[in-house]
């Protein structure tokens, strides 16, 4: 995992990408929110955006329910369309699958580098499969590989130095 982090010191801010950014990455950002809290970090900087969202549009309702019985409220996320400033304002991006990773290198060249698979922080190492229009079950898979992706990601940014409080979400 080293290799993954060489353009950067340190992680100040982490931005989470997925398709729409109703499902997966409104998820991922309020989970590592809802940590970094729970850690005593409440202001370090999270956000989440999706390579082909509808600006504003709400989560998805069944993110919401399931985000929420894990105790993480995602319902005020309004999705937003990653672009240079999103990506310029990141200093990690966690991607949930291959292809989105590989938008951000032909769209956003300079951005390249700081893309990485979430996955790749969980026990599976791979992709984290879109659960929208599953069923409730398909979104607490999904959920589960997050939490476990993001477990692995704190306990990386722990081992590398702590992750810094910078301010509000970007």
């Amino acid at each position: 995992m080293k290799e993954l982090l060489k353009h950067t010191e340190t992680i100040e801010r982490v931005l989470f990408i997925c398709t729409g950014n109703i499902c997966r990455s409104p998820m991922a950002e309020g989970l590592m929110t809802e940590r970094l809290r729970q850690e005593g970090k409440p202001s370090a900087a999270v956000s989440s955006a999706g390579i082909f969202a509808s600006p504003g549009n709400l989560p998805d309702p069944s993110a919401v329910h399931v985000a929420g019985e894990a105790g993480v409220d995602i319902s005020g996320h309004r999705a937003r369309v990653v672009n240079n400033d999103t990506l310029g304002w990141a200093d990690i991006v966690l991607a949930m699958e291959s292809g989105q990773r590989e938008f951000i290198s032909m769209e956003f060249p300079r951005h390249s580098a700081k893309v990485v698979l979430l996955g790749r922080f969980g026990s599976h190492g791979g992709e984290i499969a879109d659960p929208y229009g599953a069923s409730l079950e398909v979104y607490r898979a999904c959920f589960g590989e997050i939490r476990e992706a993001i477990d692995g990601f704190i306990q990386f940014l722990s081992s590398r130095s702590p992750l810094k409080n910078p301010g509000v979400n970007g």
